[in-house]
């Protein structure tokens, strides 16, 4: 099952700096994320998950079910070719309150070589952490699908088993 983890670590665009430094700085501390997506299913299935210590716990079918996140690589300068088969937009939409914080709201469109992604993300003012995101994808084939995350980073813990 496909999870929409805010990583974002290729900004081609320097309007998506913001966007990068939210999603790196996010890895650093344990967080939760739920809500519903369609990714695989065709129908909303609810998400639930928790990421400590670069383990990611996933609520499945009752049974929490844990993997080790890949290791985070440094940005690489796309002068190498990186990321050249990453074209991705971004630009900043608005500021809002989301839960109670300031929030600026971002605009991401990538188009990767599986598909495009449509995303927008809800960033922390205070926090430079996110706190909300939105993604529809459309695959090469036309199948689409849709997902609505938030994210807490209050009193989160490894999930008793």
């Amino acid at each position: 099952m496909g999870h929409a983890h805010a990583l974002v670590f290729a900004a081609v665009d320097p309007n998506c700096q913001a966007v990068d430094d939210a999603s790196k700085k996010q890895l650093t501390i344990p967080y939760r994320m739920s809500g519903t997506s369609n990714i695989g299913t065709g129908s909303a299935t609810t998400i639930e998950s928790v990421v400590v210590d670069g383990i990611l716990y996933t609520l499945v079918n009752g049974q929490w079910v844990s993997m080790a996140l890949p290791p985070v690589r440094p940005k690489v300068n796309d002068a190498d070719g990186a990321n050249k088969n990453l074209k991705q937009l971004c630009h900043h939409v608005r500021d809002e309150p989301f839960d109670g914080e300031d929030a600026a709201v971002y605009s991401i469109h990538s188009e990767t070589p599986p598909g495009n992604f449509d995303q927008l993300m809800w960033i922390s003012v205070s926090r430079g952490l996110p706190l909300r995101m939105d993604m529809d994808f459309t695959s090469k084939n036309g199948d689409k699908s849709h997902s609505s995350i938030r994210y807490d980073y209050n009193n989160v813990q490894k999930p008793k088993s």
